[in-house]
């Protein structure tokens, strides 16, 4: 990620959580007690993503078909 990337530290899911509160259904804390989601699953991540936006962009409708790639935004910006 780029030096100025504003997602360069662990995510506040709480916060994202607020935005997008189906998120919580896909957040669990990891073997280290930190708050994730399984990046390999297309959904978490779509669900991330459209808090990301919401929170940190107040781009508030991000939408695309289930069948397309959905790479995550924090590696994007």
């Amino acid at each position: 990620m780029h030096k100025n990337n504003k997602h360069q530290s662990k995510y506040n899911f709480n916060k994202l959580i607020e935005a997008e509160p189906d998120l919580k259904t896909f957040v669990f804390e990891n073997d280290f007690g930190t708050q994730t989601i399984d990046f390999a699953n297309p959904g978490a991540v779509k669900l991330l993503n459209k808090a990301l936006l919401k929170t940190y962009y107040s781009i508030d409708y991000w939408e695309f078909p289930d069948i397309n790639l959905c790479p995550p935004i924090p590696g994007r910006v």
